[in-house]
């Protein structure tokens, strides 16, 4: 996943929009902006306290932009700003929240440990080809990038979409697991969360 930090590294230079005042972006932290303030100093900035100014809603959604990072001109009459999550919604990624949120605490660990623990835990294991299987038919990641999430190679993601089949198939308690977090897909992605998952034998989807 790109980190927030990415995106506003393509608008170094530009103005962004940090407590209702526009001012251009010159240095990029960890955690930190660098804005100038129109004197010979700088202000420090938090990432969360800034967005990015787009020049249209098509503008956020061809770069693939975090809606709650952006804000977009009008570009009408009075060219004011708007929300982009106002204007297009949360992105898929943000979306996803409520879903990772939910597959952590199935897995049983922090978030930390889910991302970074090698471990054969069952409840794990099935929370993460979950995971791998919906960044990589709905974010549309590779199978080597939704892979390299949990710091696996590719040939894990590709085997994941079987392993689910065959174990959904076999074990009624990992039924009840992806179920529960089947109803939230649909529910945040709808026909296209859903579609995800076809071409499991036990899902059909039109």
């Amino acid at each position: 996943m790109r980190n927030i930090q990415s995106y506003f590294a393509e608008y170094l230079g530009k103005p962004i929009l940090y407590k209702d005042k526009e001012l251009p972006l010159i240095g990029i932290g960890l955690k930190t902006l660098s804005l100038y303030n129109g004197t010979t100093a700088h202000i420090t900035a938090n990432v969360e306290d800034c967005k990015i100014i787009a020049d249209s809603k098509e503008e956020v959604i061809e770069k693939a932009m975090p809606t709650a990072i952006a804000i977009v001109r009008t570009g009408d009459e009075n060219n004011i700003l708007v929300s982009a999550v106002t204007l297009i919604g949360p992105s898929k990624i943000e979306r996803f929240k409520e879903i990772e949120t939910q597959l952590i605490n199935l897995s049983g660990l922090s978030k930390e440990d889910y991302y970074g623990k090698r471990t054969r835990k069952r409840e794990v294991v099935w929370c993460r080809q979950i995971h791998m299987t919906i960044f990589r038919r709905i974010m549309k990641y590779s199978f080597a990038r939704s892979a390299a999430i949990f710091g696996r190679d590719h040939a894990t993601a590709i085997s994941s979409g079987k392993k689910i089949d065959d174990t959904y198939l076999e074990d009624r308690e990992w039924r009840e697991v992806f179920n529960d977090v089947f109803v939230t897909l649909v529910r945040k992605y709808g026909k296209e969360g859903a579609r995800a998952f076809n071409g499991l034998t036990w899902i059909k989807y039109e």
